[in-house]
């Protein structure tokens, strides 16, 4: 293994030097992965053809901004973040760190309901995050590293708690019984099916009137179970 750092950046004084070590894991499963984090903030993203994966748990870092430039602001927190990062892999360029996240439309959104515990911009990378490409998997640590220690003194430790880690998802996994997923209960809208059209009528007339080039509407939906979803 060696290291790759990220280059022509100094060492970031907001978030400390970031170190990001990847070790393969073939025989892991997304769903006991996700499982096994419960209580942590937990994130999944795949492509349509699922031939790329990526699962995360836990928070190393969160970013957050608000306003007009929100976009420049988490680009420049990020380029931050990742400034003079040490990544220690098996030589794939799809471990290193990877943030979850997203933006509000609207730089004057309010989030409230669902959304009130997110920033209108709102990323985080993960302390443990599980990555599969065309049936290969690696599960890579992020960690923060204080300024007065030297990273590569830190990397033994890392790479044991990444072996730990999996030898604990395959106990849980091969000890889990193959339990069905809790019954669905119900499904409830807030927003009537009536009022979700009148907007998307309106919305398409004003579109015609040029008043609007773009909307997107939705409407949340609330699922009960029979069991807490694990």
């Amino acid at each position: 293994m060696e290291f790759r750092a990220f280059p022509k950046a100094p060492v970031n004084r907001r978030y400390g030097r970031l170190l990001s070590c990847s070790i393969p894991c073939s025989g892991l499963g997304f769903a006991g992965f996700l499982r096994a984090a419960t209580g942590q903030p937990r994130y999944y993203w795949e492509n349509q053809n699922d031939s790329l994966a990526f699962a995360g748990a836990g928070a190393a870092v969160e970013l957050m901004a608000w306003g007009e430039e929100r976009y420049e602001k988490i680009k420049q927190y990020a380029r931050e973040l990742f400034a003079g990062a040490l990544v220690r892999d098996e030589g794939n360029t799809l471990t290193g760190p990877r943030l979850f996240g997203g933006f509000a439309f609207r730089s004057d959104f309010t989030p409230d309901n669902t959304w009130s515990i997110y920033a209108p911009a709102f990323f985080v990378l993960p302390h443990y995050q599980l990555m599969s490409i065309a049936g290969e998997k690696w599960l890579t640590i992020n960690a923060q590293v204080p300024f007065d220690e030297d990273p590569a003194a830190l990397v033994g430790d890392l790479e044991l708690a990444l072996r730990d880690k999996i030898m604990q998802l395959k106990a849980d996994t091969g000890s889990a019984s193959e339990e069905s997923q809790s019954a669905l209960r119900s499904i409830n809208y807030p927003m009537t099916y009536a009022m979700w059209r009148g907007m998307i009528t309106s919305a398409t007339e004003r579109i015609r009137a040029g008043e609007l080039n773009k909307v997107v509407l939705s409407r949340a939906a609330e699922l009960r179970f029979e069991a807490p979803i694990k």
